[in-house]
């Protein structure tokens, strides 16, 4: 069991850290999506003292479920990575059909493209919608 953190005693201060426990399978019958909900509930449990005002994950429904219904308020966020990851892998299987081998190559700038995108536009989805496509389109 993990000892309870405080949180900190200045009203600025920003904590980024993992949180990290250790489950066995036998306690969610061998589940693995309910593996990581669990894991998530726990870590939070741990965490009940410490101001969250936004967590971030990959795009798994269950933990998205299990933060906002254990913290009211809570913004929650995908991980870029995860997104940009899943980008490339839909691009290349695109490029994986005859006709769209010619898109093959532009894998990785398209990912670039995507991190470019996510990074400039400050957490705003209009922002991230017009710098996603050129002007001409």
């Amino acid at each position: 069991m993990h000892k309870q953190l405080k949180p900190p005693t200045s009203p600025v201060c920003l904590w980024h850290f993992s949180f990290q426990t250790t489950l066995c399978r036998q306690q969610v019958a061998f589940s693995s999506p309910r593996l990581e909900t669990e894991g998530v509930q726990q870590c939070l449990a741990q965490l009940v003292d410490l101001p969250i005002r936004e967590f971030v994950s990959d795009q798994h429904a269950g933990v998205k479920k299990a933060v906002l219904a254990a913290r009211r308020g809570v913004a929650y966020s995908y991980d870029v990575w995860h997104a940009a990851k899943n980008v490339a892998k839909r691009v290349r299987a695109q490029a994986s059909v005859a006709r769209n081998k010619a898109l093959l190559p532009w894998v990785k700038r398209i990912q670039n493209h995507f991190w470019w995108c996510c990074q400039n536009a400050n957490g705003s989805p209009a922002k991230f919608q017009v710098s996603l496509l050129p002007a001409e389109c």
